[in-house]
Formats: C-alpha cells, sequence, structure tokens
C-alpha cells in the first residue's frame, strides 16, 4: 500500500493545478494588455495636452500669432528659402522660426535629431523631449506629434485652390478660429514609412485619406486642440484600417464616400463650415 506524505501532489493533481494556471492566464493578459494600452494612452493625453499648452502659450507671448508647424518639409528657416522666403513671391513662413527643425531627416543621428527639437520655437515652453512623442511611438523616432497643415503649415505649397480642396484656409492668428473646442492642433501622427514629417493633412471636400492617421492604444488616435483639451478618437470604418494598414495615402488615393472617419477628420483639420461639401 502506497502512501503520501501531507504536502505531496499527484502527477494529475499537477496537471490540473497547471491548466488552471494556464486558463487564468489565458483570461487575464487579454485584461492585463488593456490596461497597459490604456496607460499608455493615458501618458499620450497627457503629453498633447502639454504641447497644447505650450501652443497656447506661444500665442499669447506673440500677440495671438500661433507658431510656425512646419517641420522644415518646405523650405530651409536658417537660409530663407522655399516657404520662409521672404522674396516674392512671399513664403508662408517668412522670418517664422518652426516649432521644431528637421528632426525627420534620416541622414542625422538621434542626437542630432534631439537636438533639432530643442533648437525649435516650441522648447522653451516644453523642455521635456518626452512629450513631443507617444509611448507606442519608434523606439529610433523623437516626435510622433504633428501639426495639422491648416496650423500655420501649408496649404500645399500655397496653390490657389489648394491641393487638398478649395476651401482650405491656413490660420497664422489665433483670432481667426471660431471653434476652438473643435480645430485640431496636433495628432499623433502614423508616419511615412515610420517616420513623422512636417504637417499632417486630410482633403477639405473629397472623402479620401492625404495623410494617415495612426491606429494606437485601441484603434484609434489622439489629437488636441486650440482651446487646450486632448482627446482619444477611435476610428469606426474597415476602410481606415484597411488603409492603414496597406499604406494608402497620397494624391492618387481612393475615395471612401461613406467614411464617418475622413469626414470627422476634415471637420477638426479645417473646420465644419468648409468640411463634407462634397467628394
Amino acid at each position: 500500500m502506497n502512501k503520501r506524505s501531507g504536502l505531496g501532489f499527484t502527477l494529475v493533481e499537477l496537471l490540473v493545478v497547471i491548466a488552471i494556471i494556464a486558463l487564468l492566464m489565458a483570461v487575464l493578459l487579454p485584461a492585463l494588455n488593456r490596461a497597459r494600452e490604456q496607460g499608455k494612452r493615458a501618458v499620450c493625453l497627457y503629453y498633447q495636452r502639454q504641447m497644447a499648452s505650450a501652443w497656447m502659450m506661444y500665442a499669447d507671448d506673440n500677440g495671438d500669432k500661433i507658431i510656425c508647424g512646419d517641420a522644415e518639409e518646405y523650405g530651409d528657416w536658417e537660409t530663407s528659402t522655399g516657404a520662409y522666403s521672404c522674396v516674392a513671391p512671399i513664403g508662408n513662413h517668412c522670418r517664422e522660426k518652426p516649432w521644431v527643425l528637421r528632426d525627420w531627416d534620416g541622414t542625422l543621428t538621434l542626437a542630432q535629431k534631439k537636438d533639432q527639437i530643442t533648437n525649435g520655437a516650441l522648447f522653451r515652453y516644453v523642455k521635456d523631449l518626452k512629450a513631443y512623442k507617444c509611448p507606442r511611438a519608434n523606439a529610433d523616432e523623437t516626435r510622433s506629434f504633428s501639426v495639422v497643415d491648416a496650423m500655420n503649415v501649408t496649404v500645399i505649397a500655397g496653390a490657389s485652390p489648394s491641393g487638398v480642396g478649395s476651401g482650405a484656409v491656413l490660420i497664422k492668428n489665433r483670432q481667426q478660429i471660431k471653434k476652438t473646442y473643435e480645430r485640431m492642433i496636433f495628432v499623433d501622427d502614423g508616419g511615412v514609412q515610420g517616420k513623422t514629417e512636417g504637417g499632417w493633412t486630410v482633403y477639405v471636400t473629397r472623402l479620401a485619406w492625404w495623410d494617415l492617421p495612426s491606429a494606437r492604444h485601441g484603434d484609434g488616435t489622439t489629437f488636441s486642440f486650440t482651446d487646450g483639451h486632448a482627446e482619444y478618437h477611435k476610428w469606426v470604418e474597415n476602410s481606415t484600417f484597411d488603409a492603414i494598414r496597406i499604406g494608402i495615402a497620397g494624391t492618387s488615393n481612393p475615395a471612401y464616400p461613406s467614411s464617418k472617419d475622413i469626414r470627422w477628420s476634415s471637420i477638426v483639420a479645417w473646420g465644419s463650415d468648409v468640411a463634407g461639401k462634397g467628394n
């Protein structure tokens, strides 16, 4: 007759315990992952609010003139070329120092990219480099937040009507903004091939993506607005996720006439008075 010690387990009992632990892990891990992602979303929103506050302080200090939202994508600030030219035809940003410099340049080292942020016009208002990107951004990115084109970036090389559609208005002064609670400043940018470049835009009157958004923190992204608040917006259209997955963006992208995501993006990017007028 075999005897068991009081603390011993049979093989069957051990297998049962292991199976129960595995089941609990299968149940708990998704919840833990969601909690972790919600934590990163909260940090992302906190940084977005910091950036919006800095943007507002700059305007306060400069007679309501808003900061140049370009990141030297359309010219060179130091040499006054491209959009920074002061020679006729005048550029959009004559004598305007960008909020960040050319930090997206792939030829720069990580340290040099950081210098492009610290030497930008906004850094005196928000000196934490972490605040310029979402915790979910790529490790080699110094920045994942971009300024929407309407907020003193560009209307696509100043064309009239602009490439994004007739009605696109370049905001240079805060007094031009009628509904501050629904006009976007910063977006957590999906970037181009894993890097965030200059401004972010969407069409004014055509329901199609120009730049793609990101899909983080549960299939959405974060935005900050000209009244200082930040919010997380969840995408609802399958076409949005398809576009993000395969990288559909640019001037030849397809239209999505029923896209609620694009219509919402157009409103916060360009204003409800010009958004959604057609396709």
